[in-house]
């Protein structure tokens, strides 16, 4: 469980120094909204408030565009450093890939986006199928010339790259080799070390080293729509099943986007029978809102994006 208020959780020190860079860069560069095109920093508990937003991450920085936002993956306090905890975009518009791992750590993520003179995020905002798709994008990107009245490109593009060239110095950043690839490999990586997958492909590292190898019984919606409504079966499952099953469940809970106010309360008791108040507090926190913007009806928003019948019920 992750415990905001732990020493470990303060801000990493490179967060902390890209933003004093911000602060010090803006002047040199006053065409852009802001000198990394993020805004940065952890508010609160690091909720992301989006159904999908993992309740194990930690926002860190928000595009200002769709919802889309970075998070540290804190792998339900695997590891406790956020400096070297994995980096995931959040893009909750992408509904069938609205989760994404991106970089190993927080420096890798800013040597990604800050690359190729700052064209380098669009390697985190997009979810490319090879380094030769990205290189077209860049392309493209590029050799646009769009200018109007009201917006600058080729300013716009100076003083994108002047920011950029001064984070990498800053921060001694390199540029990635093969930055695609790098990605597909960061993921291929951490499923063999997942004890069980999950819909949204992050899938639950083992909590215990005394489970590492050992098989884990997946939950009985692993491989299908979660059957919400059906709270006998589902509080069997929560009162009998490891842990690490019960975390599976719940990333799959999000990723379907399930908003049913019963399931709810039996979901976040267990977590909190298991020590994971805070991440209890995010899931209620996350759904709630449509709760009370649809209590006493049955409406399906999007795709994974579920509203259950009789949501005042007990």
């Amino acid at each position: 469980m992750v415990d905001i208020n732990h020493p470990v959780f303060r801000m990493p020190s490179l967060l902390q120094e890209v933003i004093r860079w911000e602060q010090e860069c803006a002047a040199h560069v006053p065409y852009l909204e802001r000198p990394s095109g993020l805004f940065l920093g952890i508010e609160g508990d690091g909720n992301g408030y989006y159904l999908c937003s993992p309740i194990d991450s930690i926002r860190f920085a928000d595009t200002g565009m769709d919802g889309i936002h970075y998070a540290f993956l804190t792998d339900f306090d695997a590891n406790q450093d956020l400096a070297k905890v994995p980096i995931i975009c959040v893009s909750p518009m992408d509904f069938d890939n609205a989760v994404r791992l991106v970089a190993c750590n927080l420096r890798q993520f800013f040597q990604l986006w800050f690359s190729h003179d700052g064209w380098g995020r669009a390697l985190l905002l997009n979810d490319f199928e090879s380094d030769e798709a990205y290189a077209c994008h860049i392309r493209k990107q590029m050799e646009e010339t769009c200018a109007s009245d009201s917006f600058d490109q080729e300013r716009y593009h100076r003083e994108l790259r002047a920011a950029s060239a001064s984070a990498v110095h800053r921060f001694g950043l390199q540029d990635i080799s093969n930055p695609v690839e790098h990605i597909r490999w960061i993921r291929q990586q951490r499923k063999p070390c997942c004890l069980l997958p999950t819909q949204d492909g992050l899938g639950i590292m083992p909590l215990t080293s005394s489970i590492e190898k050992v098989e884990v019984e997946p939950h009985p919606w692993s491989a299908m729509d979660i059957e919400y409504e059906d709270l006998q079966a589902l509080d069997a499952f929560l009162s009998n099943s490891s842990i690490e099953a019960i975390l599976s469940f719940v990333r799959d809970y999000q990723h379907q986007g399930v908003v049913h106010e019963p399931s709810l309360r039996l979901i976040g008791a267990s977590l909190q029978q298991h020590g994971f108040e805070l991440e209890a507090k995010k899931l209620r926190d996350a759904v709630y809102p449509f709760l009370e913007q649809n209590r006493g009806g049955v409406q399906v928003l999007s795709v994974g994006m579920i509203i259950g019948e009789n949501i005042g019920g007990n």
